[in-house]
C-alpha cells in the first residue's frame, strides 16, 4: 500500500497567525525529519505569504488570483506539481481568510480526486483572540 501525503488547511481570519503558524509547524515537523510543502492563496500584488515561507527555505506553491474554491483547479493542479516535484510527507495549505465554502467546495471534491494519494485533516481555523473578542456576530 503507497503511503498517502497529509494535507492540512488551516484557515482564519486576515492576520490571525496562520502564515506564522503554518511556518512554525513546519520547522517542527522538518525537525522530525518529515519533508514539508506549502500551498497559499495570496490575493495582493505582492506575495507576502509565499515570500515569507520561501525565505525559511520551504517549497511553496502559489494560488493567486481568488480562493481556493473558486480556483479548485488550480489548487489541484498545485497539489500535483507538489506530489510529483517535491513528494513531501505533509502539505500545509492555507485559504485564503477562514474560507467558509472550504469544506464542500474543497475538502469533498479533493477526498475524491487523489483518494489514493492524499489524506485530508480536519479543517483548521486559528482564531486571534483579541479580533475574536470583538467580532459582531449579529
Amino acid at each position: 500500500m503507497i503511503k498517502k501525503v497529509k494535507l492540512a488547511l488551516i484557515g482564519g481570519f486576515f492576520g490571525a497567525g496562520k502564515t506564522t503558524l503554518m511556518i512554525e509547524l513546519g520547522k517542527k515537523l522538518a525537525s522530525l525529519g518529515k519533508k514539508i510543502a506549502f500551498i497559499t492563496n495570496d490575493q495582493g500584488e505582492v506575495l507576502v505569504d509565499t515570500k515569507t515561507i520561501k525565505d525559511f527555505g520551504f517549497p511553496c506553491v502559489e494560488v493567486s488570483k481568488g480562493c481556493f474554491c473558486i480556483k479548485l483547479q488550480d489548487f489541484i493542479n498545485s497539489c500535483h506539481i507538489i506530489l510529483e516535484k517535491i513528494k513531501p510527507d505533509i502539505i500545509l495549505a492555507e485559504p485564503v481568510g477562514f474560507a467558509t465554502e472550504i469544506l464542500t467546495r474543497v475538502n469533498i471534491p479533493l477526498k475524491q480526486y487523489f483518494k489514493d494519494k492524499i489524506s485530508l485533516s480536519p479543517f483548521l481555523v486559528l482564531v486571534d483572540a483579541s479580533t475574536i473578542l470583538n467580532f459582531n456576530f449579529l
